[in-house]
């Protein structure tokens, strides 16, 4: 693995984007060779992590793809069980999905101000579960902020 890009993924808790491969001056050629080379494990479209910094537990690994989704998604927020086990709320199951939340956009709204295309699921990698993958990230675009009155 290209050392740009190691040294940039070790500030992120051994995470990065497509995007910061390219900002770094490295190539989806070198990022190829690395997943091939078992230097890195591709979370999902866009995120990878480095191999030997990919979790044991459940939880860990959907609090790391929590992190990765919050790089994707800059402006979003995490939320549902997400949040909680960011928070260090335990939880009965550790759900398949990393759920955030994102502020909605006017082009998102229709006329009467109802969603449409609100939703973006990236498939992602929490393991294996019968052969298949077993996670996503749901992006759920709306209004969040609640407006404290004074």
């Amino acid at each position: 693995m290209d050392l740009a890009v190691r040294q940039l993924a070790e500030k992120q808790h051994g995470l990065f984007t497509t995007g910061q491969v390219h900002l770094v001056g490295s190539s989806r050629k070198a990022v190829r060779h690395a997943l091939a080379a078992h230097e890195i494990i591709r979370l999902t479209r866009g995120l990878y992590v480095l191999a030997d910094h990919y979790p044991s537990t459940t939880v860990e690994r959907h609090l790391q793809l929590a992190r990765g989704a919050l790089l994707l998604v800059p402006d979003g927020v995490l939320s549902h069980w997400t949040a909680l086990l960011a928070h260090g709320i335990p939880v009965v199951t550790v759900p398949p999905e990393v759920r955030l939340r994102r502020p909605v956009s006017s082009e998102c709204l229709g006329p009467r101000g109802g969603r449409r295309g609100v939703r973006r699921v990236l498939t992602g990698h929490l393991g294996r579960s019968g052969g298949q993958w077993g996670a996503w990230i749901v992006v759920d675009l709306g209004h969040f902020f609640v407006p404290v009155s004074q």
